[in-house]
C-alpha cells in the first residue's frame, strides 16, 4: 500500500493537480477530504465535477426533504419550512 500511496501523492504533486501532498499528510486526510480530493481530480477530468461536495451534498439532501414534503401535501408550509431551512444553512 505504502508504493501505491506513493505513487498517488507523486501524481497528485504534478499537473494539473499541484496538490503538494507528502505521505503524511495525504494518509492524513479524512473521509470528507478524501472524497472533495477524488471530487477536484474528477473535476480535472470533466469541468461538470468541480465543487465542494459539503455544499453539493446539502444542497442534494435540501432538495430531497422538500421534494418529500411537497409530495406529502404540505403546501405552504413546505416552502416557508424550507426557506428557512435554506438561509440557515448558507449562513454558516
Amino acid at each position: 500500500m505504502t508504493e501505491e500511496a506513493k505513487k498517488i501523492v507523486d501524481l497528485l504533486n504534478k499537473e494539473p493537480f499541484k496538490k503538494n501532498y507528502n505521505l503524511i499528510s495525504f494518509h492524513s486526510l479524512g473521509s470528507e477530504q478524501l472524497l472533495q480530493l477524488l471530487n477536484d481530480v474528477l473535476g480535472e477530468i470533466d469541468a461538470t465535477q468541480n465543487g465542494d461536495i459539503r455544499f453539493d451534498f446539502l444542497c442534494r439532501l435540501l432538495n430531497v426533504f422538500k421534494s418529500f414534503l411537497s409530495n406529502a401535501q404540505c403546501g405552504m408550509f413546505v416552502e416557508k419550512t424550507f426557506h428557512k431551512i435554506f438561509i440557515f444553512c448558507f449562513n454558516f
